[in-house]
């Protein structure tokens, strides 16, 4: 360069050497490996275990209203349960009673009371009768699925304040005849009570009574089968 002057010849060695450059530092770029993609992160949910099988009791065949009445009944035997895991004679009620889970019994024990309950009184929860009772007085009088009486609350030391009305709801009248059971067992460690001895609540489950269905009663539940564990 000359005052100031490029000759073109060397102007165009200089633009050549730029471009040359240009391109070596694009060569060089695009040679470069791409940087790592991130890895997504999926969190791991664990499933939730598979509800255990709702257990249908007989008196629902053919009635599917009555499910409520299995439900409450299951409920009050579970809070009843170490009342009723006592009783001397459970194993009556079902074979393999000793190797049964908790579950098990307790759905021995519930179709134990509804076929109780049948032979009291045909799964009808509003039937009645003054067989033990004073005609003037319904508080005394045998009422629904396990025919009580609204006495009984007091003779059992079961505050639960139902009427005769409310016995006649057979939620109710389960809720309190368990109890009653559960208080029978603590006395007498059964529930069975056989003839000559004290104690006896259901003719239904008293061998040897002139009601006495008790064999009745473990034909059916003796028939319950459980997969094997």
């Amino acid at each position: 360069m000359v005052g100031g002057y490029t000759h073109p010849t060397q102007m165009v060695k200089s633009l050549t050497l730029l471009l040359a450059i240009v391109l070596a530092s694009c060569a060089e770029d695009s040679s470069a490996p791409p940087p790592p993609r991130p890895v997504p992160v999926h969190s791991v949910v664990a499933a939730a275990p598979a509800p255990a099988p709702r257990i249908v009791l007989d008196w629902e065949a053919g009635h599917p209203e009555r499910a409520p009445w299995s439900a409450a009944l299951l409920s009050d035997l579970n809070a009843h349960f170490s009342s009723f895991a006592t009783a001397r004679d459970a194993d009556q009620f079902h074979p393999q009673w000793n190797s049964l889970t908790q579950n098990q019994q307790v759905a021995v024990l519930a179709e134990m009371i509804v076929w109780t309950s049948y032979f009291e009184c045909g799964w009808d929860p509003a039937d009645y009768s003054v067989d033990v009772g004073r005609q003037e007085d319904n508080r005394t009088w045998s009422v629904g699925l396990l025919q009580l009486s609204v006495v009984d609350q007091a003779n059992y030391h079961l505050p639960l304040g139902y009427s005769f009305a409310d016995l006649q709801d057979p939620i109710k009248n389960l809720n309190l005849g368990v109890a009653i059971m559960a208080k029978q067992i603590d006395r007498h460690g059964k529930i069975l009570i056989p003839v000559g001895e004290s104690g006896t609540y259901w003719s239904t489950l008293h061998p040897g009574g002139k009601h006495d269905k008790s064999a009745e009663i473990e034909q059916r539940t003796r028939s319950i089968s459980f997969p094997v564990r």
